[in-house]
This record gives C-alpha cells, structure tokens and sequence, in this order.
C-alpha cells in the first residue's frame, strides 16, 4: 500500500471518527455539471443573489486552481441530520414547521469545527507539503457535483444530493 492511499484511509477513518458517514474525494478539474449552471445563469435564475454570478465567482466555479494553488483533490463529506419527526399538520393552514436542518445550531458552525479538526490531522499525517481550504456551503464551489464525482450520492428531482440511507438529508 502506498503512502497516498494510507494518508487517505486515514483521513476517511478520521472523518468517519468525526461522524461523517459519506467521504468521497473527486479530482480538482473543473466541476461536473458546470454547463449546468452556465445555462442556470444564463436563464437569470439567481434573483438577487449576484455573488453567484461575479466574475471572479464563475472563473473559481470552473477551476479549483484559482481557490487553491496546485489543487489536486477535493474531499467530500456527508454529516446527517435527523429528517422531521412529525409530518406537516395540514389540518391547520398558515401554520408551518422550522426546517428539520434548522432546529439545531447552525450547521455551518458544527461542520466548520469537525473540518478544523480534520485540516489539522491532514496537515499532522501528511508526508508532503500539503495545504487545505473548507467550505461549508460558503465558497464558490459546486459542491454537489464534485460530491457526485467523488461518488458519495446523485442528484435527485429535486436538485439536491441523494445518499442512500439518509435521502437528502445531509449537510
């Protein structure tokens, strides 16, 4: 066994460790589905949220180069959370449920802290000089494409990651 797949079972026993229970890891070229979402754009489908569509933002989408010099892999994981309880009570109208990822603290803050964690121990076991950025949906990568490529989960009719045994509901 060479030393790149021992530092990568080691870094999926970690994560797994961290409770990820989905780790994939994709090649750093240029996402799949990115024509996608050029015709995404194109259809002006981003109402208000032009960060999407910046320059800067679209050229980093189509090369991982540009967020991180010398890219070579992007690591994918999958964090579940618990779908809702209680189906919607439709008996009532005008009355909803808080989303079942929103009724704990802010993932982006829990996941952020296991990534650190796991930078940390990538940095600490890697034999080469190695360098890592993470992104908790906050960066200008398509992470459900790469999460497809990496071979975590597919992409459902409803647009979002799909990984069997938890259905979409993973960060």
């Amino acid at each position: 066994m060479n030393d790149s797949t021992k530092l990568r079972i080691a870094i999926e026993t970690e994560a797994n460790r961290l409770g990820f229970t989905n780790i994939g890891i994709a090649p750093a070229k240029p996402a799949p589905f990115l024509e996608v979402y050029h015709q995404w754009i194109q259809a002006g489908r981003y109402a208000d949220m032009t960060y999407l569509v910046r320059e800067d933002a679209i050229a980093k989408r189509e090369n991982p180069n540009l967020i991180l010099e010398g890219c070579q892999s992007i690591i994918c994981l999958a964090l579940p959370y618990q779908p809702p309880i209680a189906p919607l009570d439709e008996t009532q109208p005008g009355k909803g449920r808080i989303s079942a990822y929103a009724a704990t603290h802010d993932y982006h803050e829990i996941i952020l802290d296991k990534l650190s964690h796991l930078e940390t121990f990538i940095l600490a076991n890697s034999h080469e000089d190695v360098r890592v950025k993470s992104y908790v949906d906050t960066g200008p990568i398509l992470e459900r494409a790469y999460a497809v490529s990496a071979g975590i989960g597919s992409i459902g009719k409803n647009s979002n990651l799909l990984i069997k045994g938890f259905g979409s509901y993973v960060f």
